[in-house]
């Protein structure tokens, strides 16, 4: 092993590698106060033009072929939602797990891909950073109409606690799973899905042309190199494992 990437438990884990005479490299920025769409976007591409530069070869060309594109699914989502307006767009909860109230606020890859997606995300005026807990009273005052489990969590955290009834997603039955693939989809080079798998579940009619199934496969052939059946992507849109599980063994 010529070099290990790492981002968890930063301390800890680089001391480990240490240990073990591994060189290594933090992914993405501990703590990077990201203001605003552009800085995600920004930080987005230099984690994946660090990944083409360290592993050299044609990795640093791939990597710039995958920048160029988030830019283009950047201005293709945001070109159509922008027809949304402000006081129309669909309030939007993100269940980070593993409890109901964790989530994650304005540092996260999750709250501007929602963002860039035409999402109004509740946690938006809340005190919450990469990620944090809310109240039960911030739920009921929020009242989101459309809640995003992730992580593998099970959607019974929401939809089996008796102090959601009354909120809208719940009422309505809007309560879905966030698809996850290669690692959870609210970090990491999967975000740019992310962002277009919001857009369409929020405004099905702004994009009724957009098949996220054949987008889904187009990205991990290209990207990944790697073939997904039709069974494959549907499977990863319901956020569960290639076994057809959905489940969090790291509770993390």
């Amino acid at each position: 092993m010529d070099v290990v990437f790492y981002r968890y438990s930063p301390e800890q884990t680089l001391a480990k590698l240490t240990e073990a005479g591994l060189p290594a490299l933090l992914g993405q920025p501990l703590r990077h106060a990201r203001n605003d769409a552009q800085d995600f976007v920004d930080e987005a591409k230099a984690m994946v033009r660090l990944f083409g530069q360290v592993l050299g070869g044609e990795a640093p060309r791939r990597a710039e072929e995958w920048c160029a594109y988030f830019d283009e699914r950047v201005r293709f989502v945001t070109g159509r939602v922008a027809q949304v307006p402000p006081n129309r767009r669909v309030r939007l909860y993100y269940v980070r797990g593993p409890q109901a109230l964790s989530t994650q606020g304005r540092g996260s890859y999750t709250f501007w891909a929602g963002t860039l997606a035409g999402a109004d995300m509740v946690v938006k005026d809340a005190p919450l950073a990469d990620k944090g807990a809310a109240s039960m009273e911030d739920i009921v005052r929020w009242d989101p109409e459309v809640v995003l489990v992730g992580r593998q969590y099970p959607l019974d955290l929401v939809t089996a606690d008796p102090r959601w009834r009354d909120v809208a997603a719940v009422r309505q039955g809007r309560v879905h799973s966030m698809p996850e693939g290669v690692f959870y989809w609210d970090g990491g080079p999967e975000t740019v899905l992310t962002l277009q798998f919001i857009a369409k579940l929020l405004y099905p009619e702004l994009f009724r042309d957009f098949d996220m199934a054949a987008e889904i496969k187009a990205y991990y052939a290209r990207f990944y190199r790697t073939t997904l059946s039709d069974d494959d992507a549907t499977k990863l849109l319901r956020g569960q494992s290639p076994d057809g599980s959905r489940f969090n063994p790291m509770n993390n």
